[in-house]
């Protein structure tokens, strides 16, 4: 009769009410999960990097390298010079020119150093960034000038698990890693990240976020989970 089909149409849309109910709650806690899952998994990942910028190191807080000079390290990849601030850094990269491996133990800011070395790299460079960061570069890029000097006495230079953050300006061609690669060297870069903005000032100069250019057919590039996010600009009047 009308009064049966009334009670169980309404217990029918009871019944789908509870499911309703019951799927979103299924839904809320599965979305939950999955925003646990990815964050977990971010953090396996990319490890120190998600905080890259909360701490840093600054370079005006160290006046001396001395420690890293005397760290006792043997200079090779299984037990390298370990950089914990700005000074180390700037030490490494100005006396280490050739066959010389560094990790990163801490996040570098080189604050108002003026880090502009006017070196050339050679044989094996190894930098570990080991999930750090590394702020404060704003006139030259890490490496200026990477070149071997045969086929069989190349460049080799990796830079691995690094994350950067520049502003860099230039009067010429620009880079936060590397400026120039010239003959006979082999450029290896994995999980490197560069944020910021990089500007070659002139009207014709190569810029990059990784390298700005080779002007050499001996030479190789390997990249592999590297991204750029900072802006690359030639000459002020294009930017």
């Amino acid at each position: 009769d009308a009064k049966y089909f009334t009670e169980r149409a309404l217990a029918f849309i009871d019944h789908q009410r509870d499911v309703a109910v019951a799927f979103d709650h299924t839904r809320d806690l599965a979305a939950r999960i999955t925003r646990k899952l990815a964050k977990i998994c971010a953090f396996a990942l990319f490890g120190n990097m998600l905080s890259s910028f909360e701490y840093v190191e600054s370079w005006s807080s160290h006046t001396s390298a001395a420690s890293l000079q005397t760290a006792g390290a043997s200079n090779s990849e299984s037990n390298p010079y370990l950089i914990y601030n700005g000074a180390q850094f700037a030490w490494f990269f100005q006396n280490k020119t050739s066959n010389a491996y560094a990790k990163l133990m801490s996040n570098i800011d080189l604050g108002t150093y003026n880090y502009n070395l006017s070196k050339t790299y050679s044989g094996t460079i190894v930098l570990d960034g080991n999930g750090f960061a590394v702020s404060g570069l704003k006139n030259e890029a890490i490496f200026r000038v990477v070149q071997g000097s045969s086929s069989s006495a190349k460049a080799n230079v990796t830079v691995k698990n690094l994350m950067l953050n520049v502003a860099i300006s230039h009067s010429g061609d620009a880079a936060a890693v590397i400026r120039k690669v010239n003959n006979y060297s082999s450029i290896t870069m994995t999980n490197v990240s560069v944020f910021g903005s990089i500007t070659g000032t002139g009207s014709s100069d190569a810029v990059g976020a990784l390298v700005a250019w080779s002007d050499s057919a001996y030479s190789s590039f390997s990249f592999t989970n590297c991204i750029n996010y900072a802006t690359c600009c030639i000459g002020f009047h294009r930017c």
